[in-house]
């Protein structure tokens, strides 16, 4: 089966996991400490601070700007994880709707959402493309934060500055299916001091001293043993990110032509698309079979393919939010798939899954 994430792990981290190991300090050594100045010179800020999710980092990073009581927007379309950071910080999620073209929030959307409660926008590097900064800079006022989701766009760039370093704060997410992995951990990238600075107290119990506990805190520390994974996982994060654009080419330049199928558009200002998925949009009326079919005659012919609804607005728990219609994240939900890309890929296997969609 050709997968469609797979986390590649050499002997260099086993090496390092091993002496974490011997060391028994488990917790915040100084592998965590050797990553988080790593991630932090790649991405092009001052600080970074890592945490134990992409999903405390981003929790954290509203707690760090004060967001109780307040409108946080964010698009229709993500994980839930976004969701659910925004409702654990106090906030109240306000969700806008996406561009058609590149499935990321639209600005427009935004525009019209702004009120005298809105604190911040999340905008979410969805499957690795950079938002619409340009225009999300025009409508937010200089007194609503930007704080990027980038869980999904590690290395991305927009206009050759990388993503989570385009807002307040950047949040990323180090999952087992993301670009680099630490099995679990996150990351907050900032140029904020004072941010820095809150966050790393906030996120070991509200901690200034041994015994002086400043505010109540989390418990969002990074494990030294995930530290050590991720110290070595960056130093390949480039060359992961040539290997996806490189895949991605070759789906495109196979497939756009595909009746039933649209293969994703990158706009001018992206300058390094990261892949975390290859989206494929399905027009399963000009195809003539669903997602499922679709799905299952993928699964025998051994490809692997992703697809997740991720419609924030019809889900049970939102309701108390009065979510408003986003129609244009409502007719493209679900009806995406994310095709095998990822650094472990075989050119073979890449051409297999370009021959099998040409011949449905």
């Amino acid at each position: 089966m050709i997968k469609t994430s797979q986390p590649i792990i050499g002997e260099q981290e086993f090496e390092n996991v091993r002496n974490v190991l011997q060391s028994g300090q488990l917790v915040q050594g100084k592998f965590v400490k050797e990553f988080e100045d790593k991630f932090a010179k790649f991405i092009g800020t001052k600080y970074a601070i890592a945490t134990n999710s992409g999903t405390s980092a981003l929790h954290l990073a509203l707690q760090t700007i004060g967001v109780k009581d307040k409108e946080v927007i964010i698009p229709a379309i993500t994980f839930f994880a976004t969701i659910e950071a925004v409702v654990h910080a106090g906030g109240i999620p306000v969700f806008a709707d996406i561009n058609s073209d590149t499935y990321n929030i639209d600005p427009n959307s935004v525009s019209k959402l702004i009120t005298d409660k809105t604190r911040a926008v999340v905008p979410v590097h969805l499957y690795g493309l950079p938002c619409d900064m340009y225009g999300l800079y025009d409508v937010v006022p200089n007194n609503t934060i930007i704080i990027e989701d980038a869980c999904q766009a590690h290395g991305a760039e927009f206009e050759d500055k990388k993503c989570g370093n385009l807002g307040e704060a950047g949040v990323f997410s180090f999952y087992a299916t993301k670009h680099i992995t630490t099995g679990e951990g996150g990351m907050i990238t900032t140029n904020n001091q004072v941010m820095a600075d809150t966050a790393r107290m906030l996120r070991n119990h509200g901690m200034t001293g041994y015994n002086s506990h400043q505010e109540i805190g989390y418990n969002y520390r990074m494990s030294e043993i995930s530290g050590a994974i991720g110290t070595v996982q960056v130093d390949r994060l480039q060359m992961f990110i040539h290997v996806r654009e490189a895949i991605a080419h070759l789906y495109t330049k196979h497939l756009k032509e595909k009746k039933g199928f649209g293969v994703p558009i990158v706009p001018e200002y992206v300058t390094q698309h990261a892949w975390f998925w290859y989206p494929l949009r399905v027009f399963t009326t000009d195809l003539g079979m669903s997602i499922e079919e679709l799905k299952t005659l993928l699964k025998e012919k051994d490809i692997e393919v992703r697809n997740r609804r991720n419609l924030c607005t019809e889900h049970p728990a939102v309701k108390p939010y009065h979510p408003k219609k986003c129609p244009i994240a409502e007719s493209i939900a679900g009806n995406i798939i994310g095709l095998p890309i990822h650094p472990g890929m075989t050119l073979e296997e890449a051409i297999h899954v370009v021959n099998t969609i040409k011949n449905i």
